[in-house]
């Protein structure tokens, strides 16, 4: 099995100085972002803080329990953690300005932590969508709505951590984390776009088209690093960008959104060619659905869906999973209750997908068909296999004309 950013941590013994930052590294910061710092120490939060605390300090046995609470596997979270606070590359590194918001009103979860790599360059890192429903919906928002409000407190991060950090800056995310950390460098005041080395992007969500062609955009695209893994579902999402670069993952389908399957060879990740077939279709099937609807369907489908997950009697997936019978009763009644104009409107957009999907395979296996057959009798063994073929069908018919001229009837 390839290695991953768990092997990277453990095995990758040069400083900074004797091999440069590069996007594993931004990774495995994205990756650390999702921790919760709130228990390690409350004055994170704090500016001051900034120089007293590093990530061998992250070790503490007696709130480790919560602190792990990540969306991801709890035992490869651990291992994870205890590599890092080892590493002669990544033990060092300074915390701070610790952010953790999560508002329900606002449909807003956003959190983000600064990292101090030495005392001239700072990398920001943008934690994605948590495992809250609240997380999600914010996600889905963006199908109509921008910005969204962890966009804006992104930007707002952004700008307080450079009023007060002098020197170069990286900003970066995996998931959600990335799309914010584009936002957030794209509407920033110019005299911080100067200080950015570069962001990082990490299986992030596009923009709507208007934000992808515009000149803030078009004008920092030379400094943004994006990275799918190979069957990339959350990264193709909306508008998204053409200079992407492929990882190979050891998982499949949407599972390779975890990054702890990405692979990593010689300090570096292992690249693809291309996104798969499949991924490319269902990007394609997405996005034009999107598109086929107004903003207000978007917006009635995606907060029908919200109020169907919240009947549940949940607030997140991992608890929905732990209750399922809890929580497919309350679906189950949520669905039952719901008035017949919104049933026939969920249903409807539901089917436009599946349409756009399959209308999409359909015509692929054709294109494929035709390309096949036009290849096929471009081929010089064609025009002799059909020159055969019209020799026998000469002599086939040849034949059967002299049998019915000499048949004797009956």
């Amino acid at each position: 099995m390839p290695k991953n950013i768990i092997d990277y941590v453990a095995e990758n013994m040069q400083t900074f100085t004797e091999l440069p930052f590069n996007n594993v590294d931004s990774l495995v910061l994205s990756q650390l972002s999702y921790y919760n710092f709130e228990f390690i120490d409350k004055e994170l939060i704090t500016k001051e803080k900034c120089k007293s605390i590093i990530i061998r300090d992250l070790l503490k046995a007696e709130v480790m329990n919560q602190f792990l609470m990540t969306p991801w596997n709890v035992e490869l979270s651990k291992k994870f953690i205890f590599n890092l606070a080892a590493s002669p590359r990544f033990r060092n590194i300074g915390i701070c300005s610790y952010s953790n918001i999560k508002n329900y009103e606002n449909e807003m979860q956003f959190s983000a932590i600064t990292f101090i790599l030495d005392k001239r360059e700072i990398y920001i890192a943008l934690r994605g969508t948590d495992s809250s429903f609240v997380g999600w919906k914010e996600n889905l928002n963006m199908a109509f709505m921008s910005p969204v409000p962890a966009q804006i407190a992104a930007k707002d991060y952004l700008t307080d951590i450079a009023d007060y950090k002098i020197g170069k800056i990286r900003i970066g995310g995996h998931s959600k984390g990335g799309n914010l950390a584009i936002y957030s460098a794209i509407f920033a005041p110019e005299s911080i776009k100067n200080r950015l080395i570069k962001i990082y992007s990490h299986d992030g969500p596009g923009f709507p088209i208007d934000i992808v062609k515009s000149k803030d955009y078009i004008n920092l695209q030379h400094k943004i690093d994006i990275t799918l893994p190979q069957s990339s579902l959350v990264g193709l999402l909306l508008e998204n960008h053409t200079n992407y670069k492929v990882i190979k993952s050891n998982r499949i389908s949407i599972l390779q959104h975890d990054p702890y399957s990405w692979a990593v060879s010689d300090n570096s990740f292992m690249y693809m060619e291309n996104i798969k077939d499949s991924a490319y279709y269902m990007d394609l099937a997405l996005n034009e659905w999107i598109n086929s609807l107004k903003h207000e369907e978007r917006e009635e489908f995606v907060n029908t869906l919200y109020d169907i997950l919240n009947a549940s009697g949940s607030d997140n997936f991992k608890d929905l999973i732990k209750n399922p019978q809890i929580s497919i009763n309350g679906i189950v009644d949520e669905i039952k209750n719901m008035d017949e104009d919104t049933k026939f409107h969920m249903s409807k957009t539901i089917r436009i997908l599946a349409d756009r999907y399959f209308s999409i395979i359909k015509e692929v296996h054709r294109n494929k068909y035709n390309n096949i057959k036009k290849i096929g009798e471009e081929l010089p063994i064609y025009s002799i296999i059909k020159k055969q073929n019209n020799n026998f069908e000469h002599v086939k018919n040849k034949i059967s004309n002299e049998y019915r001229k000499n048949r004797k009837p009956k």
